[in-house]
């Protein structure tokens, strides 16, 4: 092995790496081998694989493809066997059709018409709230599928559920549960209710678990990062998810500190240089309460209203209604508001957002903290207070506190830095 040795003396190899090295050396002599051994092999031409793998990707995507003209033609053949078999339905269908003073509810066409309406229109996507008066009390589709059944109740779906042959419910009890639910506007901000015995209500997630079959999804497809849900996955989930590496060597989470008295001003600040660190990301922001979130956005406001010309405050203004797919989408909510959707880049606050440093914002729930560190797509970025990391309050003494302490300590450190960093790199990368 003299020659090895020169070789790696003269490359400059350090010490820690010659194993990895002499690894490669090895596996390297077993291709040669092989290649030697195996005629299939030694023959190998790149250039035709390469031709074979883009045909069976074109010949895969046009199979894809075709799967909906498929459907579109199924479609069709039952819309016309519906019409021939059920003349009198397209007579009052045709009727309604036609307009005037009298227009029929979707209740009314589903009673008088159910066979030839679901036969042209066989999906129906509706609130629960909306089921009763909307669609007759009969078995009129064969499937009733409810999303995010974790966070009903079985009354809530009652009415979807009595309506289908059978019944499909995804959700994950992992997350937060069944939500408060009002029609009155201005609300004060409240968590989620809870029954007399302290109990939180069941929701029809775990109703259905107890006497329904069940199945997990285990794919994960969220995230573009494995990092961003790994220690979601790893404490909260078993590992079951199956994720997707990032090609990026920086890691996607950050972990940023500030003492206590500046802590609200750090997190204004983060927040108002976003769309300089990362222009044309969607930006969310998830507070631990609804009381916390609305005094973060009342404070964001403030301090936009008194920005000079650098950041344009038009960036927020209005942003709180935009779609998820605009090209900057921002919100700031609770993790029950949070809940069920996806943003590119998350900010978590853990700490005051209120002028009293001392007694604000409490330490969610661990189903909470899974929404909060579970909704980003690219970054996710954890900001909490730096004197809760060494002494952290008494209201801080949780389940939850115990999975951020943990979180923190997990955190790559070449993620973990004060906020003035981060903010010296947004000037940086605008320069």
């Amino acid at each position: 092995l003299g020659h090895v040795v020169d070789e790696f003396a003269a490359r400059g190899v350090p010490p820690q790496e010659c194993a990895a090295e002499v690894e490669l050396i090895w596996w390297a002599s077993v291709l040669q081998e092989l290649a030697h051994r195996e005629e299939t092999y030694g023959r190998h031409d790149g250039r035709a694989l390469r031709a074979v793998m883009a045909e069976y990707v074109a010949a895969d995507e046009a199979h894809v493809r075709s799967g909906a003209d498929q459907v579109v033609a199924a479609l069709h053949s039952r819309r016309r066997a519906a019409v021939a078999a059920h003349p009198k339905q397209l007579a009052f269908l045709r009727r309604m059709g036609r307009g005037g003073r009298r227009v029929a509810s979707t209740h009314e066409v589903l009673t008088t018409a159910p066979d030839v309406a679901l036969a042209a229109r066989p999906v129906w996507l509706m609130s629960p709230f909306v089921v009763a008066a909307s669609v007759p009390p009969t078995r009129c589709f064969d499937l009733a599928i409810v999303i995010d059944a974790g966070r009903l109740e079985v009354p809530e779906t009652l009415g979807a559920l009595v309506r289908g042959q059978a019944v499909a419910a995804f959700g994950d009890t992992r997350r937060l549960g069944p939500a408060p639910f009002s029609v009155v506007t201005d609300t004060p901000p409240q968590s989620p209710r809870r029954r007399r015995s302290g109990e939180a209500p069941l929701s029809l997630m775990g109703a259905l678990d107890r006497v329904v079959p069940s199945a997990t999804l285990r794919w994960h497809h969220r995230c573009v990062d494995e990092r961003l849900v790994a220690f979601a996955n790893r404490r909260w989930y078993d590992g079951a998810m199956i994720t997707v590496p990032g090609r990026s060597q920086r890691t996607p989470v950050e972990i940023l500190d500030a003492p206590v008295e500046d802590f609200l001003e750090q997190v204004l600040q983060f927040i108002r240089h976003q769309p300089v660190r990362r222009p044309g990301e969607s930006f969310g922001v998830v507070a631990v309460d609804r009381a916390a979130a609305e005094r973060l956005r009342l404070a964001l406001r403030d301090s936009l209203a008194m920005e000079p010309e650098g950041l344009s405050v038009a960036v927020f203004e209005g942003l709180e209604s935009a779609e998820p797919g605009e090209a900057m989408s921002f919100t700031i909510r609770d993790p029950w508001g949070f809940q069920g959707i996806t943003r590119d880049r998350v900010l978590v606050v853990l700490g005051p957002t209120g002028p009293d440093r001392g007694a604000q914002d409490a330490m969610p729930s661990t189903a909470a903290l899974t929404v909060a560190l579970t909704s980003a797509r690219n970054g996710l970025t954890l900001m909490l207070p730096s004197e809760y990391r060494e002494q952290a309050p008494s209201r801080w003494d949780s389940p939850a506190a115990a999975a951020v302490r943990e979180f923190v300590a997990a955190a790559d450190p070449i993620g973990t830095q004060a906020p003035e960093q981060a903010h010296e790199q947004a000037h940086e990368q605008v320069d």
